[in-house]
């Protein structure tokens, strides 16, 4: 993994981090500033620094569609690729958040006849839903900074 940041008066003001992907290409993780605060143009710049000293032809990242609008995305260059539907999770009483890939039924009674869902309702948890996910990709040479 690799991360990088930008600085102002030796404070971290925003930070962008990736994960090299097989085949040769990098998956960009997260990007965030300082609370309250707008780094104008720092989403280019750390993107920019990363293509000129990593070798990359393609970088891919994903935008939660329920708080991303997407434009600094399309700004430099990056093209939706993908939209995923909406998915769920399961919420225990203590309100963590569960993956359904991690629950599975046969860690539970091999004699349980209900379907999943009613399982889930059985033993306390509750479903809750996302808003999908967009993929996105960006092609080294088509950079728009």
């Amino acid at each position: 993994d690799y991360t990088m940041g930008l600085f102002h008066d030796d404070q971290l003001v925003a930070a962008m981090a990736f994960s090299k992907k097989p085949n040769d290409f990098y998956e960009l993780i997260r990007f965030a500033s300082k609370c309250y605060v707008t780094v104008i143009g720092g989403f280019s710049k750390l993107l920019k620094f990363f293509i000129k000293h990593y070798s990359t032809t393609r970088i891919i990242t994903h935008a939660d569609r329920r708080w991303s609008n997407d434009d600094v995305y399309k700004k430099v260059g990056f093209e939706l690729t993908k939209i995923q539907h909406p998915r769920y999770w399961y919420i225990p009483s203590n309100n963590l958040y569960c993956p359904i890939d991690q629950l599975h039924k046969h860690k539970f009674e091999d004699s349980y006849d209900k379907e999943s869902f009613d399982l889930m309702l059985d033993i306390g948890y509750r479903r809750i839903w996302d808003c999908g996910v967009k993929t996105y990709t960006l092609i080294n040479n088509i950079c728009n900074f």
